[in-house]
């Protein structure tokens, strides 16, 4: 099956940036993805954590500390009304425009920068890449006063995965007026947590409901699903769901997903895409390597993958190129050298395609 974009090894950014100024971020993100740009998340605005993002609207929610979230039980008026609102949008008898259900620019300044941009400059691209928090981390990360997290109370954590449902089809739809296949990542850092002691009332089964909502949403709208996950994980589970692109840390954890081979062709071989986190965030790691050893592990990978010319120029066609997870944590100085060494990477890969693929 062919898939809907071919990205031949093209860079592209996992969202969060470093700084304050949502202009010179969405500059940032061009000068380093021009193919793949996507909306700059900038948590080093007050009020822009992911967790503010993608949670506001939401019944219940109280106030935000750095990483985590607060809510209170709300009245079941609150959650009926929430549903009935949600009901409304999706039967197209209320504006999706106008409801809750969407992002703004009091949490969200780098969407609209972009947004803003793209209309000014009419640029064009190859695809144009959004985000939305993942439910396994919203759910885990947003605690009452005893710490008890949102998934322990079952209607809020239907609302929550509803939320993030709607708000990734709104960001589908605002991206379409520039890009006929939008990408919407879905980012899962608890991903790990799943079938452990800390995620005890989430079971595969209602990760998979989760995830088949909010990619029903998305596909509806006519965008590109894909998961980012920046550690171990249960990869069958996530190869088990509906994914287009798969978004992996491919210096640190490579291991384990890429020694799914027949599981990874069933994937490539069905339009599915890679994004190979090939260049470390933190600083140690990324001190010690240049392009052409991220090169060599990068060949490594393929090596393992490919077993012939056809298998490697489809690996080709169908991986991105990425850092191995966001830089909004990172000083300008450290995420420049993270986004410049995965603008050279790529370029690196895609002028020696032949040496390659074909050797």
């Amino acid at each position: 099956m062919t898939p809907p974009i071919l990205p031949a090894c093209r860079p592209l950014l996992l969202g969060s940036l470093p700084g304050t100024d949502p202009i010179d971020a969405v500059d940032t993100v061009f000068r380093y993805t021009p193919d793949f740009p996507c909306w700059p998340q900038l948590p080093q605005i007050e009020n822009e954590t992911i967790l503010q993002q993608f949670s506001s609207g939401l019944p219940g929610i109280t106030s935000f500390t750095p990483g985590y979230g607060s809510y209170t039980v709300p009245l079941q008026e609150e959650i009926d009304l929430f549903s009935a609102e949600y009901e409304a949008v999706v039967s197209s008898q209320c504006n999706h425009g106008t409801s809750r259900f969407v992002l703004d620019d009091k949490h969200c300044s780098g969407l609209f920068a972009l947004l803003r941009h793209l209309e000014h400059t009419k640029i064009n691209t190859a695809s144009v890449k959004g985000q939305i928090i993942g439910p396994l981390t919203l759910l885990t990360c947003i605690k009452d006063s005893q710490g008890t997290p949102l998934y322990s109370h079952r209607q809020l954590c239907h609302c929550a995965v509803q939320m993030l449902a709607l708000k990734a089809r709104w960001q589908v739809q605002q991206l379409r007026r520039y890009s006929d296949r939008p990408i919407i990542f879905i980012d899962e850092p608890m991903l790990f947590a799943l079938g452990k002691p800390m995620l005890p009332e989430i079971s595969s089964r209602d990760f998979l409901a989760m995830y088949t909502e909010i990619f029903r949403h998305i596909r509806d709208a006519g965008g590109i699903c894909g998961i980012h996950v920046c550690g171990s994980t249960d990869w069958l589970l996530v190869l088990a769901t509906e994914v287009e692109i798969i978004s992996f840390d491919a210096f640190h954890y490579h291991r384990e997903l890429l020694l799914l081979r027949q599981e990874i062709w069933h994937f490539i071989n069905n339009g599915g895409m890679l994004a190979f986190g090939m260049v470390p965030t933190d600083t140690i790691s990324l001190m010690q390597e240049n392009v052409s050893s991220l090169f060599a592990k990068w060949m490594t990978h393929i090596n393992e993958l490919g077993g012939n010319v056809l298998d490697r120029e489809r690996l080709f066609q169908q991986s991105f190129i990425t850092p191995t997870c966001g830089t909004g944590r990172l000083t300008a100085e450290q995420s420049t050298a993270v986004l410049q060494m995965t603008a050279e990477l790529s370029s690196y890969i895609r002028n020696r395609k032949d040496d390659t693929i074909y050797h």
